[in-house]
């Protein structure tokens, strides 16, 4: 039995494009259903250049409404916001601070997706009230210098101790 067997509102047909686990098979309006919603792809990560670390920050790209989640300027953010990160099925395996979690990840993987996803539960709230969302910890980096961003520094993605030669990670 696929682990996708289950998900409410997939054709049989989406739902076996899955179970296959070619990220790049899956057609454009499968992949933007499969995000969960998290918005942890729009948090702002640091770049040691001295010594090849990410640092997940808490501060969120400044079109990211806090509340839902959900991106302001959804259809023209690779234009408006420079550091938007693309995801996608050929670049997937190069995001490694993507979390476990994520629905993109778990699918390439064939694993099942987690309870609280949307096409588990039947609702996008679940990623929020289960805690797995930015919604209650993330900052918008509009108002904040980015002199400032290394006191945002929420963790460690690997295991090195921070340099100062910090940049932007796409």
């Amino acid at each position: 039995m696929s682990p996708y067997e289950n998900l409410l509102g997939l054709s049989h047909e989406e739902k076996l494009v899955l179970a296959e686990g070619d990220l790049g098979r899956i057609p454009d309006d499968l992949w933007e259903r499969l995000c969960d919603g998290c918005a942890r792809c729009c948090l702002y990560k640091l770049f040691d250049t001295a010594g090849g670390v990410i640092y997940q920050t808490m501060l969120a790209c400044p079109h990211l409404e806090l509340e839902s989640c959900r991106c302001t300027v959804y259809a023209e953010r690779h234009q408006k916001a420079a550091n938007c990160i693309v995801l996608s099925p050929a670049n997937l395996s190069e995001l490694t601070w993507l979390p476990e979690t994520c629905a993109y990840k778990r699918v390439q993987r064939g694993i099942e997706l987690p309870s609280w996803h949307h096409l588990v539960s039947g609702s996008r709230d679940t990623v929020h009230r289960g805690g797995h969302s930015v919604k209650n910890f993330a900052v918008s980096a509009r108002a904040i210098a980015v002199s400032d961003y290394p006191y945002y520094i929420i963790r460690l993605i690997g295991r090195h101790r921070p340099e100062r030669n910090l940049t932007f990670c796409r």
